[in-house]
């Protein structure tokens, strides 16, 4: 399969095997091949073997596979419009090198900054896990909400992550989707598209469908940030809020006001 030459300028590419796509695919530009996956879904990447692996499953076995020839072409169109914008709007870099290509929850590409990560791909909870999750509010059991600390010390809290501490992008390219969080994504789009079905009597566009998708996903996310600022102030009233908010400012102590 020919591929595009825009592609090897990129970071990394990863897609999804077009016959088993429990599978991912990582471009090696020098190789000019597809490194895939373990077949169990564990992190990374290996080249492809010569002959079948007796000692994998069925699916394992085809040793030269390839993504699909439009997830090829939108990986690759994605790459051009960074190029014509000359600017990141995540990032703010234009260089290709500063940017890989991945499969979202949905298995779609998209243009993912290996500068900044995207809050949308988080760790497991309490870290130690092999998968990445899907940082929102449709996560599986595994996403929760978590403070962030200063550089310099575990001690000092700077935030708080409504969703989880987003994977940096390195451990984005390397680990397969949560299969819980990739079904509810699924569910839920399938769900947003019945709906706008019936509201206009057609079938709806993958446009209008994301555009669903999304304002639903802003509202929940809204009411987790109104949730999250109630937990914080506890039982203290809203003067109460504002004399600590002007307290700390002003550089004074809880405990001289």
């Amino acid at each position: 399969m020919l591929v595009p030459p825009v592609l090897s300028e990129l970071f990394a590419v990863v897609l999804l095997s077009e016959s088993f796509g429990a599978i991912r695919l990582q471009w090696d530009s020098k190789s000019r091949s597809w490194l895939q996956s373990d077949a169990y879904g564990m992190p990374g990447f290996f080249a492809p073997k010569s002959e079948p692996a007796t000692d994998q499953p069925e699916y394992a076995q085809y040793w030269e596979q390839s993504p699909r020839l439009e997830d090829l072409h939108a990986a690759a169109a994605l790459a051009e419009a960074l190029q014509k914008r000359r600017s990141c709007g995540h990032c703010g870099a234009a260089a290709l090198a500063f940017h890989a290509i991945l499969t979202d929850v949905y298995g779609d590409p998209t243009l993912t900054c290996i500068l900044r990560p995207d809050p949308a791909v988080v760790a497991s909870f309490g870290g130690g896990g092999t998968k990445k999750h899907y940082g929102g509010p449709d996560g599986c059991r595994a996403v929760a909400g978590a403070a962030t600390y200063r550089r310099e010390s575990y001690f000092l809290e700077s935030g708080y992550s409504l969703f989880g501490e987003p994977l940096t992008t390195l451990d984005a390219i390397s680990m397969a989707w949560c299969s819980r969080c990739s079904d509810t994504a699924h569910n839920v789009r399938e769900h947003q598209r019945r709906l706008l079905q019936e509201q206009l009597n057609r079938e709806p566009t993958a446009e209008e469908v994301a555009v669903a998708v999304r304002r639903r996903e802003e509202a929940l996310i809204e009411a987790a940030k109104i949730r999250h600022t109630l937990d914080a102030m506890g039982d203290r009233s809203r003067v109460q809020m504002v004399q600590e908010m002007r307290a700390a400012m002003s550089g004074r102590l809880p405990d001289s006001y």
